[in-house]
Parts: C-alpha cells; sequence; structure tokens
C-alpha cells in the first residue's frame, strides 16, 4: 500500500496553513485528493507533487488565502474607528 498523508501534513509540506488549504480545495482552487473515505482526506505522493506544481503555475493562490484575515474587523465590537 502507497503512503497516505492527511491534509495537515500536505499543507505543512506545501507551506499553506491548514485552513488556508482546506479553503483552497473547497474553493476548487487545488486539485483533490485521489482517496478518500467517510470524513478523512488521504493524499498520495502524486497528489502532493499535483498540489504543489499547481501552487507553482499560480501564486495568487497564496496571496487569495491570506486576503480573507485582513478582511476582517478586530475593534471591539466590531465598530470602525
Amino acid at each position: 500500500m502507497r503512503d497516505c498523508f492527511s491534509s495537515g501534513q500536505v499543507a505543512l509540506q506545501v507551506g499553506l496553513p491548514r485552513w488556508g488549504f482546506l479553503y483552497l480545495l473547497d474553493k476548487g482552487s487545488l486539485p483533490g485528493p485521489s482517496l478518500q473515505v467517510p470524513g478523512r482526506r488521504l493524499f498520495t505522493e502524486e497528489d502532493v507533487q499535483r498540489i504543489s506544481e499547481a501552487l507553482e503555475r499560480r501564486p495568487d493562490l497564496r496571496r487569495s488565502e491570506r486576503k480573507s484575515t485582513n478582511q476582517i474587523n478586530y475593534s471591539p465590537g466590531g465598530a470602525s474607528p
């Protein structure tokens, strides 16, 4: 049987936070895993390679994943200064 990786392990390998990696997967911006069992996404080494190549072709994906945190208003009460 081939080695399989969790979404967290793949996120570490490609240099994204896990939540950002899952967001890009769910959005369809990155290729998904070859294997899925109920409640788990299992990635092969080939999947990791495809994901790495997709990120190399689309460096904007790394930036779009970060943008979402910059848009959150952290001021008390949600009001702008």
